[in-house]
């Protein structure tokens, strides 16, 4: 879960004009990329000038950007500190390092209009500091960490740091948060046939293609890169249980295998060399996994979505106090739109109504405020009776989305209000989270089937909570 972005939730920049959602923007994109070749900049990159027309500058040519050339000035974290113009707007800046070096993006941070960050914990910890933060996790690139038709010769890999080398008689045993990985290192490589080494773009992607069991081990608890790009490699991921954020992407046993402790490892290893047909089926199941929702091109757009609200009216979350249940954000973003001394009912209302004078309607009596039990795709209401109807995590759960919408549209008044709350499925897989949830949503989607019922005005659609849910308005104008 998480909380919606704090200042104002869910906000963009006033000054951005209103564009068509196929527009071609011209974006001036900052990052280092002399340092590290493979910096996720050169990734994003790639994936904007595949919709795009780009501009990429290093930060030392940042005098050169003018603002009247771009539509947007992105900036991807290179592990550098540097100032951001404070003449470039709209700007956005994707922080990647705040699980090590939290400080300098939080400061870094309050230079940009959007906040993205890659680790899920990072974007809370902005947000509990007054910054708008979101979480956007890392990706790869299709093109570059793709399955190559090659025999599988590895046993397992790792491509990467450890934070140990040798340069004569000079030995460096690596900063502390290497430790753990380069111990579980030795350790595979005296149990298997094991090999490592740096290697970048397609050359990692041969090395992970020749490999059964590709092994990662996060350096503080973030969700790597290595993550993604093992997944797009389609070989199987065996890596440390990362929280929070990696449960919320992929399902342990479905997608990748996780471990939790150094035995662990080894029998999960040793297990997965053995039993070939049903490590290939998760690791065909992660790359397919990847391949639908987390590319480069998928976190573009998702940021580039933040730019251009869908609705000009916004949820109003000025009154919600901080804090850590989800709930109260998602309650707050429908209650704004049920009036006192107006009839309306709460359909799967569970054990906490969104507002007071709304019925409870619930297929459960059982820890639930339910006055009334039926399906909320069979009300026991006549038609054009209620003055609102509201679902909070409920459309997702029916068989027919249009035959509900249709019968709560039914019972709506003209001029009635229609709210819902659903999970957001742009980033997290809410399939997996729930296997009572029959339909995956995604704003656009959720637009679209509300447009296809008709009778429907849409006045605000928009994130609740920050990765995870989204609610939208509607206003009831015929049948």
């Amino acid at each position: 879960m998480g909380e919606t972005p704090a200042k104002e939730r869910g906000s963009v920049p006033e000054f951005r004009e209103a564009r068509e959602e196929e527009d071609i923007l011209k974006i001036a994109i900052i990052f280092d990329s002399q340092n590290r070749p493979d910096t996720t900049g050169v990734y994003c990159q790639r994936a904007l000038q595949g919709k795009h027309k780009v501009d990429h500058f290093l930060p030392d040519q940042m005098d050169q950007v003018r603002p009247d050339q771009y539509d947007l000035f992105m900036n991807i974290d290179d592990g550098r500190s540097y100032p951001f113009r404070s003449d470039l707007h709209p700007s956005l800046f994707w922080a990647i390092d705040t699980h090590v070096k939290p400080e300098r993006c939080l400061e870094k941070a309050r230079d940009f209009d959007l906040v993205f960050c890659a680790q899920r914990p990072g974007a809370a910890a902005m947000r509990k500091a007054g910054i708008a933060a979101r979480w956007c996790p890392l990706a790869f690139d299709p093109q570059i960490h793709r399955k190559h038709p090659l025999p599988k010769v590895l046993d397992i890999s790792f491509v990467g740091n450890s934070g140990r080398f040798r340069v004569g008689n000079f030995f460096y045993d690596g900063k502390e948060v290497f430790r753990e990985r380069t111990r579980l290192l030795s350790l595979l490589k005296r149990r298997f046939n094991f090999f490592t080494g740096k290697f970048f773009f397609e050359d990692m992607g041969v090395v992970f293609s020749l490999s059964k069991i590709v092994f990662n081990r996060s350096v503080k608890d973030d969700v790597n890169m290595r993550v993604f790009e093992a997944l797009g490699c389609g070989s199987l991921l065996v890596t440390n249980q990362i929280g929070p954020g990696q449960d919320l992407l992929f399902k342990n046993g479905e997608h990748i295998v996780e471990y939790r402790s150094k035995r662990e490892l080894i029998e999960k290893v040793d297990y997965y060399l053995q039993h070939e047909e049903e490590r290939e089926k998760i690791a065909a199941r992660g790359r397919e996994e990847g391949l639908r929702k987390h590319t480069y091109a998928h976190r573009m757009d998702y940021m580039l979505s933040f730019l251009n609200p869908p609705t000009p009216k916004r949820f109003d979350f000025s009154r919600v106090p901080q804090a850590r249940d989800e709930w109260v954000f998602e309650q707050a973003a429908l209650a704004q739109f049920c009036p006192e001394g107006r009839k309306g009912i709460d359909v799967g209302c569970g054990p906490r109504k969104v507002a007071k004078g709304a019925v409870g309607i619930d297929i459960l009596r059982k820890e639930s405020e339910a006055d009334i039990l039926a399906s909320g795709d069979q009300l026991p209401f006549g038609k054009e009776a209620l003055d609102f109807v509201v679902a909070s995590h409920n459309l997702e759960h029916y068989d027919d989305i249009q035959k509900t919408l249709g019968e709560w549209k039914r019972v709506l008044k003209k001029g009635g209000i229609l709210g819902i709350v659903v999970p957001d499925d742009r980033i997290i897989d809410t399939l997996a989270l729930n296997p009572q949830h029959k339909h995956a949503l995604t704003p656009e989607l959720l637009k679209d089937q509300i447009q296809k019922s008709g009778g429907l005005e849409i006045e605000v659609l928009q994130e609740t909570v920050d990765a995870w849910s989204f609610g939208c308005i509607c206003r009831k104008i015929s049948m």
